[in-house]
């Protein structure tokens, strides 16, 4: 059985080094180190991001370099949104 390479990543928010991270991935290596460093994200997704692929034994590679900066500028783009309860105005009869 085939283990993954992402058993001894950090937590979300940790401090990543690239050293322990391949040079380059395949879409479902990918997705899972995007889902476990930021977000959830399926390899079906990383088809429609604006990667340089390499094809390998017919395989999709992409820069590992180059997919962490792309979901870290998606994160960062990313608008914050307030949760809550909406308070509702006095001014209007029940």
């Amino acid at each position: 059985m085939r283990t993954s390479l992402l058993q001894n990543l950090p937590l979300p928010g940790a401090e990543l080094d690239p050293a322990a991270l391949p040079k380059r991935v395949d879409r479902r290596m990918g997705a899972e180190i995007i889902s476990r460093l930021y977000f959830q994200i399926s390899p079906r997704t990383l088809e429609t991001w604006p990667l340089t692929y390499t094809h390998v034994n017919g395989r999709a590679m992409a820069l590992t370099s180059e997919l962490l900066a792309l979901a870290q500028q998606k994160l960062d783009a990313a608008p914050s949104v307030r949760g809550g309860r909406r308070k509702v105005p006095s001014n209007i009869a029940a």
